[in-house]
């Protein structure tokens, strides 16, 4: 065995207690402050998908959709597929819906008045009790609308302000 000078042993071992003091003390540290993960947005992030609402809004389809009560006054809905949809209640005066697609809608209490729905298919569509004062229903399909109750005074379009179950072209200019 070789004996190692006492000059080169000291620094060494000086280095070795000062590395452990120093690991020590940042272990120290650490457990003092816990760290924080911030979650960053990724770009691959799904969006939330859009309600119903939105949907319409931004004038994209919404075929079966629940705008029970929704508010679409002046709204621009022309040429969309809102067939099958819940509009009861809905607030569509002076809506354009023009070619809209409107196929058994329920549209039963709607506010339609003064709305465009020229050239618009409502075919088997339930108008009950809705206003369409002022309306313009000219082209419109309403074969098998349901219009009882409506109102259709000063409607562009009608022939008169009463239709019945078996409402079809009849109805219509």
């Amino acid at each position: 065995m070789t004996k190692q000078p006492a000059g080169k042993v000291i620094p060494l071992l000086l280095i070795m207690i000062l590395a452990l003091a120093g690991f020590w003390w940042f272990a120290q540290q650490t457990q003092d402050e816990p760290v924080q993960q911030v979650e960053e947005a990724s770009d691959d992030a799904v969006p939330a998908p859009l309600t119903p609402l939105e949907r319409v809004k931004q004038r994209m389809s919404c075929a079966g959709c629940d705008l029970k009560r929704a508010d679409l006054q002046n709204a621009d809905l022309s040429r969309l597929d809102l067939s099958e949809s819940d509009l009861s209640q809905a607030q569509l005066a002076r809506a354009n819906l023009q070619n809209a697609n409107l196929r058994g809608a329920n549209l039963n209490e709607a506010d339609l008045a003064q709305a465009n729905l020229e050239s618009a298919n409502l075919r088997d569509a339930n108008l009950r009790w809705s206003n369409l004062q002022q309306a313009n229903l000219k082209n419109a399909n309403v074969g098998n609308a349901d219009f009882r109750g409506a109102d259709l005074s000063g409607a562009v379009g009608v022939k008169g302000t009463t239709c019945t179950t078996e409402t079809d072209q009849t109805c219509l200019e």
